[in-house]
């Protein structure tokens, strides 16, 4: 099973944008990273499972688009699960 961490800012958004990005990612079994606005600008989640790379950059940048913003995301594969 694989673990990935992904932060997401979205560009020029507000709360709601947020808020709608929030459900968004949940609907795609993301689930929160520690809490769920590490700051109005970037929110961190993680998803897991018998999932690849691939899987998680193609559900982030369907979702992230989907807000109409301009966006930039990052996700790291943690190592300590096997």
């Amino acid at each position: 099973m694989a673990k990935f961490i992904t932060s997401i800012e979205l560009f020029g958004a507000d709360e709601s944008d947020y808020q709608n990005l929030t459900s968004a990612l949940e609907k795609e079994s993301f689930r929160p990273e520690k809490k769920k606005y590490v700051s109005l600008k970037r929110v961190e989640y993680n998803r897991e499972g018998n999932i690849t790379l691939k899987d998680v950059t193609d559900a982030v940048f369907k979702v992230a688009k989907s807000t109409g913003k301009k966006y930039s995301f990052t996700i790291i594969k943690d190592k300590n699960l096997n």
